[in-house]
């Protein structure tokens, strides 16, 4: 079968040629149009119920809510796990369903329990569906805040309000109209409410019951239909109109009449604009640095300028100075807005998409109001994954070319090698493209692991074909055959090698086919982009490369060479005297064989593992976890601090807090939780000029393309991780963004480690879990 093909290729050469070029047109349009994305879908399909419960503590919202729903979707169609969270006030449930299910029919399931769950919840409590999403599909953060700096608190508690009101009805509503957002959560600021409080004496003094003074309240606000008036040959149509838009409009409400004289809200009440409790809040500083470079390169005299650096004031804005020497804030108090994508969106397309929404909303925005859009990006993640796959490529093709050179001394040979990559490559597109295979960091790591082997299949085999070419040449002319026929034999006599070379190398990677859960959905796709360019590299290699061969190396004038190039003739000279030398000591060549591979299983013990190796993300993310029972200021004043200690990084550009939670947010922490999102300098940049472009272009040169300020990542890390691990009461875990959120998707907390405790008795699952903290620690 395979000679067949390889005959068929050889008559039918400009069929092959043009099918070869269609597959790179549509594979380099598809790779243009298919989505990209950091991870496989590593989410089984999963539901969540989020159902607010105002007042209620942790422990009746578990009894009266989540216990409840629970005990109702356990025995759901398709229904795998259901796990839940409960906190004050909010209680939020997961339902995954096997793997292969649809979305909207789980949905579906999950709306007709809900319906029967309804009659079992307290008054006021409504179980919502949140959106098609999932953790990993957060993909920004947007930070909404103000360079203007409040004088009084009653200044501060209005601009809070203000950029709560423009972050919730202005900004959110714009991206979520933005195609390809699922949903978009709102942390921070002050949600503006109009407030009626009264008091018993107040309602006494005029004999009015509360529910009277709330029906009224409630009348004050109302737009209704009156119909239609019919006047002769025409109508009108009549509106009642009650709303109520300011504060004195409410207040001049009537309660009731006595004596044709109406006692007004503002008679018993005063109305005033206000906010909820809060559940949280957030912040965002941003250093503004005239010379960045002097504090990233200079960190000594930059940590001696202190005295010339503005304090920050509780509030998070700066205090006014005289002379900024070298760093500078901005910011403060802000709203925190988490964007999340829907699932098969593309990432990169739909952040260039928000980014035009954000330029256009900054033009209408308040000339104080600024929008803060690079806290953490999804996009930069995977944009330097594909860089690093292009790069792997490029070099890839350049050594072809280079060794292919030295050893064969044409570059004859060299094209015909090397166009079997880029090719394989965009076959692998379509093939991913027919069966729905997205591009992420795993697939694109099968095929950075599968470029030594792209040009393999066909170095052999345009070898082969040079060699036996030459050979035919160096006959007398009654003797020598047909190109095509040499190519063929040529091609034909190594096939059956490559074959079974290639069959070997893919059941190296079966193995990943057979881990299950997230294991499997992770690591899968890297073994399946692995496969599918091998085999398209395969493909190639019976098709194109003969065809290829045959039009440049049949009358290229160095087949007439009697020798081969030096370099050649060196290397199999020098192979010939080592296979000598060791095919006549077999059994001391086993011996040391054998020894080394048992010094290395020996090792394999004190070799440390992890789920996945560290990302290089140039963002960090600190949890700072204060006592349970901890204030919402008490954690503010604390993480206030933490901001200035991490501010005084030199290599920190800006700082973004969220403390607790938002309403109705899968980011359900208590007020005692503060998660900082930490933005780093460049380490690594490339150089400017034309001689750096120059060397880029080169493998190994191009290292000298690159200048480097500061320290490295990790040693900022480590630095962080000593300022702030010394603070008293609180326990301080420092990851990265997407790191943090696949250690939440496996075990449903953001730390490397995980332990839980089961049992029936909170009391007892509490005293225990300090017992195992106590001796972990």
């Amino acid at each position: 079968m395979l000679d067949g093909i390889i005959r068929f290729s050889l008559h039918n050469r400009t069929i092959v040629a043009i099918a070869s070029l269609l597959v790179a047109i549509v594979g380099g349009s598809l790779l243009r149009v298919m989505p990209v994305d950091v991870f496989p879908d590593l989410n089984r399909p999963t539901v969540t119920i989020m159902t607010e419960a105002p007042g209620l503590a942790p422990e009746e919202v578990e009894v009266l809510v989540t216990r409840p729903i629970e005990l109702l979707l356990n025995g759901a169609t398709g229904v795998k796990r259901v796990r839940s969270s409960s906190a004050i006030g909010l209680s939020i449930i997961w339902v995954e369903f096997n793997w292969g299910t649809d979305i909207f029919i789980d949905r579906q399931i999950m709306n007709e329990k809900l319906q029967l769950a309804q009659s079992r919840l307290p008054p006021g409590t409504t179980p919502t569906l949140a959106p098609i999403s999932s953790i990993m599909g957060e993909i920004m953060l947007i930070a909404l805040r103000s360079d203007s700096t409040p004088s009084t608190q009653e200044e501060a508690d209005a601009k809070a309000m203000e950029l709560r009101t423009l972050g919730e009805f202005t900004v959110r509503n714009r991206l979520l109209a933005v195609e390809g957002v699922s949903q978009v959560s709102v942390m921070g600021g002050t949600l503006k409410q109009y407030q009626v409080l009264t008091t018993p004496s107040k309602l006494a003094a005029r004999n009015v019951t509360l529910e009277q003074l709330t029906d009224a309240t409630a009348k004050a606000n109302v737009l209704a239909g009156g119909g239609v008036m019919n006047r002769g040959d025409k109508e009108s149509l009549l509106r009642i109109q009650g709303q109520s838009l300011t504060l004195e409009e409410i207040a001049a409400t009537p309660i009731v009449w006595r004596d044709q004289i109406p006692i007004r809200i503002g008679d018993v009440a005063d109305v005033r604009l206000g906010g909820p409790v809060k559940r949280g809040d957030a912040s965002a500083i941003v250093k503004i640095e005239p010379d960045i470079d002097f504090a990233v390169l200079h960190p000594d005299r930059y940590e001696s300028s202190k005295s010339a650096i503005p304090s920050l004031e509780p509030s998070g804005e700066t205090a006014p100075a005289s002379s900024l020497t070298y760093r500078e804030f901005r910011g403060g108090a802000a709203v925190m807005l988490t964007v999340q994508k829907q699932p098969d969106a593309d990432t990169i397309q739909l952040d260039q998409r928000i980014d035009t929404v954000l330029a256009s909303l900054q033009k209408e925005l308040p000339a104080d109001v600024k929008i803060e859009s690079e806290i953490f990006r999804q996009s930069h993640f995977i944009e330097a994954a594909v860089a690093n796959v292009s790069e792997a490529v490029r070099d890839g093709a350049i050594w072809v070319v280079v060794i292919l050179f030295f050893l064969m001394g044409n570059f004859r040979t060299s094209v015909s090698s090397l166009t079997s990559m880029p090719l394989s490559i965009l076959l692998t597109i379509i093939v991913f493209y027919l069966f729905d295979i997205t591009i992420n960091t795993m697939t694109l790591g099968g095929i950075a692991v599968a470029i030594g082997d792209l040009v393999d299949d066909s170095i052999v085999d345009v070898e082969n074909i040079y060699r036996r070419l030459r050979e035919n040449k160096q006959l007398p002319l009654a003797s020598q055959k047909d190109s095509l026929d040499v190519i063929f034999s040529a091609s034909s006599e190594i096939r059956n090698s490559i074959v079974y070379a290639t069959l070997i190398v893919v059941l190296v990677v079966t193995p990943l086919f057979m881990m299950s859960g997230i294991e499997g959905r992770l690591f899968a796709p890297l073994g399946i982009a692995y496969i599918v360019a091998l085999m398209s590299s395969l493909a190639v290699s019976l098709t194109f490369t003969p065809v290829l061969a045959s039009f440049l190396l049949p009358k290229a004038p160095f087949l007439a060479n009697k020798r081969e190039p030096l370099l050649m003739r060196w290397l199999k000279h020098a192979d010939e005297r080592l296979l000598r030398w060791t095919l006549d000591r077999p059994r001391f060549v086993i011996s040391i064989v054998g020894v080394m591979v048992m010094l290395s299983s020996l090792t394999l013990p004190w070799m440390g593992g992890e789920f996945l190796p560290p990302f290089n993300e140039g963002t960090a993310t600190v949890n700072l976890r204060l006592e349970p029972g901890t204030s919402l200021e008490e954690s503010q004043r604390v993480a206030s601090r933490v901001e200035s200690i991490l501010l005084e990084v030199p290599e920190v550009l800006s700082v973004a807090r969220r403390t607790g939670r938002a309403e109705l947010d899968e980011h359900a922490e208590g007020v005692n939780n503060t998660e900082f999102e930490i933005r780093f300098a460049e380490h690594k940049r490339e150089k400017e000029g034309w001689l750096p472009t120059i060397l880029r272009a080169i493998p190994i040169v191009h290292l000298w393309s690159y200048e480097y300020r500061g320290r490295p990542p990790e040693v900022v890390v480590a630095d962080l991780r000593d300022r702030i691990s010394s603070i008293p009461g609180a326990a301080v875990n420092i990851g990265q963004p997407i790191s943090h959120r696949l250690d939440h998707m496996m075990s449903g907390i953001r730390a490397q480690i995980a332990v839980k405790v089961f049992g029936n008795d909170l009391r007892e699952l509490r005293t225990a879990a300090y017992d195992i903290q106590a001796r972990m620690q």
